[in-house]
């Protein structure tokens, strides 16, 4: 996502100033020190979503009446609805959710991962203006 869009960019801006600034550092490169890392970080900084997010199968046809219901807000007769796809996970008159976890619902894990991405967008676009303000000097 988007910590290795940003990451990424800082990495470039690292060897741009290091091939402009110091030839010897930026010949000992290789896609093991520059590139490796960024995936790895990505990948590790973004596992915490795996766990924000579940599903569910939610009921959304009622015998009784004989209507689809949409989350309580309205109800529609069978004849007037578009045909709705099938989820190979719920049963018939079943649909797929997408529903937040306790995890997600808690108040402070939600500032801390808004902190997080705060910090992990700010922070590089400074170092990058840092390096171009050194490259140009």
């Amino acid at each position: 996502g988007i910590y290795g869009s940003v990451y990424g960019t800082l990495c470039l801006s690292i060897e741009r100033y290091l091939l402009v600034k110091n030839m010897k550092m930026h010949n000992k490169l290789t896609w093991l020190t520059m590139v490796l890392p960024v995936v790895l970080f990505a990948v590790i900084a973004n596992i915490h979503r795996f766990f924000m997010l579940s599903t569910t199968c939610h009921d959304v046809f009622d015998e009784g009446s004989g209507e689809y219901e949409y989350e309580d807000t309205y109800s529609a007769n069978i004849q007037d609805l578009i045909p709705r796809k099938e989820s190979l996970f719920c049963e018939d008159g079943q649909e797929l959710l997408l529903m937040p976890t306790q995890f997600r619902m808690n108040r402070y894990v939600t500032m801390a991962q808004l902190l997080v991405t705060f910090l992990n967008t700010i922070v590089p676009v400074i170092i990058m203006m840092v390096l171009i303000f050194l490259s140009y000097r």
